[in-house]
């Protein structure tokens, strides 16, 4: 993670990364065994942390701009917190295929409106 996406990413290095993820869960996450129970959670920890590092390329590359409160840099889109790219990236996996999409900062709306929609 930290040569693929490190501090500064650029598109071609993410994609690179994905690469090399896919590399490790198809030739050696199927070698992995546990001979007891406390290798078998370090095991499913590897796992886990393969997880959450394919979760965040993907976000990633959804991010098409910089931000500084996010402290999130891309080189190939120079451009720090453009008005468009004030919204949330959103990843999701439906039938095997990541999806990434975005909302509104704001998603929930009005606070005051919403409770009392909501409220007993």
């Amino acid at each position: 993670m930290q040569n693929y996406c490190g501090a500064y990413k650029n598109e071609e290095l993410l994609k690179i990364g994905l690469i090399w993820l896919e590399d490790l869960k198809q030739n050696e996450l199927p070698k992995v065994h546990a001979e007891n129970p406390q290798k078998l959670m370090r095991s499913l920890e590897v796992y886990n942390i393969l997880t959450c590092s394919e979760i965040i390329i993907h976000a990633s590359l959804a991010r098409k701009a910089g931000s500084k409160y996010l402290d999130f840099y891309r080189l190939d889109y120079p451009e720090t917190d453009p008005p468009d790219w004030h919204k949330w990236i959103t990843i999701r996996q439906e039938n095997g295929k990541v999806i990434s999409g975005a909302i509104q900062i704001d998603f929930w709306g009005s606070l005051a409106e919403n409770y009392e929609k909501h409220r007993c």
